[in-house]
């Protein structure tokens, strides 16, 4: 699975799982877009963090017998890791309001929750465990304090690299002595 892929995935299911939970008004976006896409003033966001090769990768050939086309197949488990937060103003007066860190905390959840490791699962995609909720603040363009909690999650999935050769059919020795 390329990341591409793997970011649709995440995305689809972060928006059923929050839905199952009643936040249907929550826009989910992946940070760092190659096209400018601004900042949304109240969304959860999902950043790519970097993927670690597990193990060695796994080889296997095959020889089709008719046309002695030899396939190597190659596997690696990669561990692709996420990080999610959410940006949400925070409005002192309103107590029913959720929170960035609620929204976080909400989040964190859908992605331990078990339609959300079925739903991976069912496309090869393993999930672990969630870290905890971090909640940093930063001082925002309105010289307010705003916070920005987020969390990590690691997948596994595996990638997988096919080549062809031709076999050799006859060989030739023409060894002389020097």
């Amino acid at each position: 699975m390329n990341e591409k892929e793997l970011g649709i995935l995440i995305r689809r299911e972060l928006l059923a799982g929050l839905a199952r939970y009643g936040i249907t008004d929550l826009p989910v976006k992946q940070g760092y877009q190659p096209t400018t896409q601004g900042r949304v003033t109240r969304c959860l966001y999902f950043w790519a963090l970097p993927d670690t090769p597990e193990g060695w990768q796994y080889t296997a050939r095959t020889t089709d017998p008719d046309t002695l086309l030899m396939t190597t197949k190659e596997t690696q488990i990669i561990a692709s890791s996420y990080q999610i937060g959410a940006l949400v103003p925070d409005d002192p007066n309103n107590l029913t309001q959720k929170t960035a860190k609620d929204l976080t905390v909400l989040a964190r959840m859908v992605v331990q929750s078990q339609p959300f490791i079925k739903a991976l699962t069912a496309e090869n995609v393993g999930v672990r465990r969630p870290s905890d909720v971090r909640n940093p603040q930063f001082v925002n363009d309105r010289d307010q304090y705003e916070f920005n909690p987020s969390f990590d999650f690691t997948v596994t999935h595996k990638q997988v690299i096919i080549q062809s050769t031709d076999s050799i059919d006859r060989i030739e020795l023409n060894i002389r002595r020097v």
